[in-house]
């Protein structure tokens, strides 16, 4: 049995919508999309969420189109489960798409700490004035390369972060009424990498020298971080919208969506995903 039974209490003639908000909320109430597949263990298949959710959108199509011909009532059910369907898969694609590049951004994060750290280090510029046989003091070892691949690294880390932070603030707000996208787990953890983002970019700051133009002035990212959102949430919503696709049968439809963000070089014969592969 599940615990939450909204999906019990749906009233008539709700939108597709406001059904996806609805079932969102179900998913919610579990930390994250692994202890929700374990609530429904036992569950007969008429009886999971997502199907008890068709059946009442069925319901919530046919009976205003009652005394209407069969072909627009069968179009208008048909138009409707494809945005349930797209709906529920946006919210899947938003998190999935977390859960793949969490690690990513977390292991960057501990590299770029302990790489300020290494830099700070007098054993660190001994070994630099070994490798590159020129004599240099410590102050000037930290405009060493090193320390702008660390700035570049960070750099990067902190527009992905707040780029898709908007990403989904901008998806839960055009698509679900402001409704948090992100399971309650995924969305803390999100939440705990943007601070730790943030305080790297201070960290880093703090050990540069007055004037210095290797400073991150984080005001400025302000256009790169909406174009990394717009990225994003057109690469989620193409995904949400190509799995829609081959689920109602148009698996050319959806192929095309995914072909968007695929590059291919025909004379290396590899396939690269969007224009910014890490």
């Amino acid at each position: 049995m599940l615990p939450d039974k909204r999906l019990d209490r749906i009233a008539e003639k709700l939108t597709p919508k406001q059904l996806a908000i609805l079932y969102i909320k179900e998913l919610h109430s579990h930390p994250d999309v692994f202890e929700y597949v374990r609530s429904l263990r036992g569950v007969r298949l008429e009886a999971l969420p997502a199907q008890k959710l068709l059946d009442q959108l069925v319901e919530s199509t046919q009976g205003p189109l009652k005394g209407k011909p069969q072909s627009v009532i069968n179009s208008a059910v048909k138009k409707a489960e494809k945005d349930l369907l797209f709906l529920i898969r946006l919210h899947g694609q938003a998190n999935t798409y977390f859960l793949s590049e969490q690690r990513f951004w977390a292991a960057l994060l501990v590299l770029m700490d302990f790489g300020l750290r290494l830099v700070d280090t007098e054993k660190f510029y001994e070994r630099l004035r070994a490798k590159t046989e020129r004599k240099k003091t410590a102050k000037n070892s930290k405009s060493t390369w090193e320390q702008g691949f660390c700035r570049e690294m960070i750099v990067l880390l902190f527009r992905q972060l707040h780029g898709f932070r908007t990403a989904v603030s901008l998806l839960g707000r055009n698509y679900f009424a402001d409704e948090a996208l992100l399971f309650p787990d995924a969305a803390m953890s999100l939440a705990e990498l943007l601070r730790n983002v943030d305080f790297l970019v201070s960290g880093f700051n703090a050990e540069l020298e007055d004037g210095s133009n290797q400073k991150i002035e984080t005001e400025t990212f302000k256009i790169d971080i909406d174009k990394e959102a717009v990225e994003r949430t057109s690469y989620i919503i193409d995904m949400a919208k190509a799995q829609t696709l081959e689920a109602m049968g148009d698996n050319q439809g959806g192929l095309e969506l995914v072909e968007r963000h695929i590059d291919y070089d025909p004379k290396e014969g590899e396939f690269s995903w969007g224009s910014d592969v890490k």
